[in-house]
């Protein structure tokens, strides 16, 4: 029966993992939107209960209204600030109109989702950690790096096009038309982002080297700062999973 349960979990995971990829690929500004206000609803309290903890080791004394205060504020100016750099980055990697590019990384993000989610529950089961405050503070890197490599994955498998940092700027520059619809707006923003990923490129080849590229790609790139969204569904899911699991351990049990 308990095979079952875990087969079922699985299942939900996969699911969930996808429900997330295919609102990315079929409405990519409600996913920004929505990527933003989720973590705007979940990021306060959570930035709350760590300044809560954080103060009392830097700073001596009691928590004054003062302390209180600078509690509050710093946690909305982070929640604030993070639920604009995951909104941006999720316009940054969906922006665009061609549909084979979306499809890709919808894929990718799903992938990423669903090995969050599977590692927040090892986590879980291994080390006691707790999915949501973990998950929160903890996935946002390895997730991205995660996003990134597979980007990088996909561009040496022929599955996404690259240009050279030239031809991009040139495209840039003389394609840019002088007044945009939606879509091409939305197809800027990804150019935009090719062009400072092909800058950053272009930079590496020249400080260290062409046999350190595909690494340093990995890393140097905007594509990382995509760990701020994937993590944030990656908690959500994990969180739902964990709890529906753990009920059917303390029924088993």
């Amino acid at each position: 029966m308990y095979f079952l349960w875990s087969l079922l979990l699985l299942l939900l995971e996969v699911v969930g993992a996808l429900a997330v990829g295919y609102l990315a690929y079929i409405a990519p500004l409600v996913f920004v939107g929505l990527t933003s206000a989720l973590v705007l609803v979940m990021g306060f309290t959570l930035e709350w209960q760590r300044l809560q903890h954080e103060f009392p080791y830097f700073f001596a004394g009691a928590l004054s209204w003062r302390k209180r205060l600078m509690i509050v504020l710093s946690a909305m100016f982070e929640t604030v600030g993070k639920a604009l750099m995951a909104g941006f980055a999720a316009l940054l990697a969906f922006g665009g109109t061609d549909p084979d590019r979306a499809i890709v990384f919808a894929v990718l993000l799903v992938v990423c989702v669903f090995a969050g989610t599977g590692l927040l529950r090892r986590a879980y089961w291994s080390f006691g950690a707790r999915p949501l405050r973990w998950g929160y503070f903890r996935l946002v890197v390895p997730l991205g790096i995660l996003f990134s490599a597979l980007v990088q994955v996909a561009l040496v498998g022929g599955y996404l096009e690259t240009s050279l940092f030239q031809e991009m700027a040139l495209s840039f520059v003389f394609e840019l038309p002088v007044r945009a619809n939606y879509e091409q707006v939305m197809e800027l923003i990804f150019q935009v982002r090719q062009l400072v990923d092909g800058l950053l490129t272009s930079l590496i080849v020249q400080l260290i080297g062409s046999e350190w590229l595909v690494p340093a790609s990995i890393l140097i790139s905007l594509n990382v700062l995509s760990g701020f969204f994937v993590a944030i569904y990656a908690v959500i899911v994990g969180e739902v999973l964990l709890r529906i699991e753990s009920k059917v351990v303390e029924k088993g049990a």
